[in-house]
């Protein structure tokens, strides 16, 4: 199947022999102060072409939407020995990218020297894995300003006394790996600067609170979008129980990028013109908001998962394309709602192939759901190819940018 994904205006479409995903790094209150690369285990980090990546990088993932502007956000680039010593060149500006240095790069006079004229040209420097030879990289911890401490390779006691040893030398604190709300909240107690993890991703146990009313009714309207005996009356008849939600259906409806010549003012004639998918579309994006509790990380990620599905649909040649959307873009409701995903399915009327998917990850679209989480995640070696292997990083570029651009347009 000879199918292509643009992921700009131009018809140049950059491609990549590796897969590449993006993990952020959160602050104390949650926002996204950076990303981590997350790389195929198979590549080898130091064959990389640093720069390729480093304008790669700078053109798509280097920014998001947060706080209400799109924000440039630094990403840490793992440096070889080579690039420190001289060996290659880079030419990367300082405020986008933390070098990040590993164990495996010896504290030598002249790389001590390196990191410290790179420090003083504005770079931050990263250590990783400290607490693999915390004897042998001590003198590192004078030129750097993060360190990295792996919570699964750690005891409690252990991470404590580290904490307790970089803050006296003034340095930032990243944990990685926190799988719990309770790990985060201990090492935010311990004074770490910043934390990595699936710790978000995990829905509450026990909440059987209601869906909203007006959570319900987008639902409603969802479910009977997928009904192939719908029709406008019905929708609207759906849609008009909310006044709110009949606005914003006529405000985008109305907007710039429809260019109609004069104003649209009914609701039926509006979604006759979106047309089903369209409006599906829009019914689905309208459930991520109004949740104040939850990051934005969180709905960012909703909205790549949705797209994903959506385009890998389409390359694998699948039906109900926006069902693959919804299904994608719904797979956290449980986290964004904090209700359990059981409880959700007994609430919603979405069809049944759906809450497959999102309940037990089943049939088609829970084949492209998962497919989606695993590129997400960084789980490479589970993806079972269903695509050649280069689109999938193009698919979750397109995808990216696209959240990005939603996220801004729907709080404009």
């Amino acid at each position: 199947m000879n199918k292509t994904v643009r992921t700009t205006d131009d018809d140049e479409e950059v491609t990549l022999d590796f897969l590449m995903a993006l993990q952020p790094v959160y602050t104390r209150n949650l926002d996204v102060a950076a990303f981590e690369l997350l790389l195929e285990d198979s590549v080898d980090k130091s064959s990389v072409d640093t720069n390729d990546l480093c304008k790669l990088i700078l053109d798509t993932y280097g920014s998001i939407y947060q706080n209400g502007k799109v924000n440039v956000v630094p990403v840490f680039l793992e440096i070889s020995e080579s690039i420190l010593l001289g060996t290659d060149s880079i030419d990367i500006p300082a405020k986008q990218y933390i070098l990040e240095i590993t164990p495996k790069i010896k504290p030598t006079p002249e790389i001590i020297h390196t990191l410290r004229t790179l420090s003083s040209k504005g770079y931050r420097i990263a250590l990783s894995d400290y607490q693999d030879d915390p004897v042998a990289l001590k003198p590192l911890l004078e030129v750097i300003h993060i360190v990295k401490f792996d919570i699964t390779k750690l005891t409690p006691e252990t991470i404590q006394t580290y904490a307790t040893e970089m803050k006296t030398q003034g340095l930032d604190l990243l944990v990685e790996g926190l799988v719990s709300q309770t790990q985060f909240r201990r090492c935010l107690e311990l004074g770490f600067h910043f934390f990595t993890g699936d710790f978000l991703q995990k829905p509450k146990k026990g909440n059987n609170k209601p869906i909203g009313n007006n959570k319900l009714l987008l639902l409603e309207l969802l479910t009977e979008i997928q009904n192939p005996d719908s029709d406008v009356a019905r929708l609207e008849s759906i849609a008009s129980r909310d006044p709110n939600l009949a606005y914003k259906l006529l405000r985008i409806i109305n907007s710039a990028a429809f260019g109609f010549n004069r104003e649209i003012d009914t609701l039926g004639h509006a979604i006759n013109i979106l047309g089903m998918e369209q409006l599906g579309r829009w019914v689905t994006l309208f459930l991520l908001e109004g949740n104040a509790s939850q990051t934005q990380d969180l709905m960012r990620n909703m909205l790549v998962c949705g797209r994903m599905c959506e385009i890998l649909a389409e390359l694998t040649g699948r039906d109900k394309v926006i069902s693959h959307f919804i299904a994608g873009l719904l797979s956290q409701l449980d986290i964004l709602m904090e209700i359990p995903m059981d409880d959700l399915m007994k609430q919603v009327p979405l069809n049944q192939e759906i809450k497959d998917a999102l309940l037990h990850r089943e049939g088609s679209i829970g084949e492209i759901l998962t497919e989606a989480e695993n590129y997400e995640q960084g789980r490479f070696l589970q993806l079972s190819g269903i695509v050649e292997k280069h689109f999938y990083e193009v698919v979750y570029r397109h995808s990216t940018e696209w959240a990005k651009k939603i996220m801004s347009a729907m709080n404009h």
